[in-house]
C-alpha cells in the first residue's frame, strides 16, 4: 500500500485533517519502508503479512506466523485497525463471506471474557468490536476480523478456519525467513 492511500485512508476516517498532516507525521518517523520482505506490507515500522490464499485454525495460523518469525496481529492503535481492514477490502473487494475473515492475536482463553493479546496476556487497550461482539458464545475463544461484519471484530470458535495477519517489527540483523 502506498503512502498516500495510507495518508487518505487516515483522512477519511477523520485520524488526521489534513493529507499533509500524515507525511509530516510519516515524516518523524525512522524511515523503515523498503526492509519487509518481499510479499509482506509496510504500515509504521512494522511489516504485515495477510495469509488471504490459505486457511487455517487460529493455533495453524499462529504456528504459520512463527515460522516467518512473527506473530499473528497486535493492533494497538485505531490508526492500525483502520490499516489492516482497508487492505483486507482490497483483498475481497464486496466478497464479505463468513471464510473470507482474518485472525488476530486476541483471545480470552486464559479467562473467559478477559480478552488479552495471546503474545504476553496484556489487556486489549484498543479494540475494533462489531455491535453485538464479542457475544461470548460457548467456546469462542479467538478474534478474527469478520468478513460478513464488514472486517470488524468477531470472537469466533478458534477451530474455525481462516485467512489470518502476521506482524512482526522491523529488525536490521534478521536472517531470512525459516520456509516451514
Amino acid at each position: 500500500m502506498k503512502a498516500l492511500d495510507i495518508c487518505n485512508t487516515l483522512m477519511i476516517f477523520g485520524l488526521i485533517s489534513t493529507v499533509a498532516s500524515c507525511f509530516e507525521t510519516r515524516a518523524q518517523e525512522p524511515n523503515c519502508e523498503g526492509l519487509c520482505p518481499d510479499g509482506w506490507v509496510y504500515f509504521r515500522c512494522s511489516c504485515y503479512l495477510f495469509m488471504d490464499i490459505m486457511k487455517a485454525s487460529w493455533t495453524e495460523a499462529e504456528h504459520h506466523c512463527e515460522t516467518h518469525k512473527a506473530t499473528l496481529v497486535i493492533i494497538e492503535t485505531n490508526a492500525e485497525n483502520l490499516f489492516v481492514i482497508d487492505f483486507a477490502r482490497r483483498l475481497y473487494k464486496t466478497d464479505r463471506r463468513p471464510t473470507n475473515s482474518f485472525w488476530i492475536g486476541a483471545t480470552d482463553t486464559v479467562t473467559e471474557g478477559l480478552w488479552t493479546w495471546y503474545t504476553d496476556d496484556s489487556p486489549l487497550n484498543f479494540t475494533g468490536w462489531a455491535p453485538t461482539e464479542p457475544d461470548n458464545k460457548v467456546d469462542q475463544d479467538c478474534v478474527l476480523l469478520g468478513g460478513p461484519y464488514n472486517y470488524l471484530w468477531d470472537d469466533d470458535h478458534c477451530s474455525l478456519t481462516a485467512s489470518f495477519i502476521c506482524e512482526k517489527g522491523l529488525s536490521y540483523l534478521s536472517g531470512p525467513d525459516l520456509i516451514g
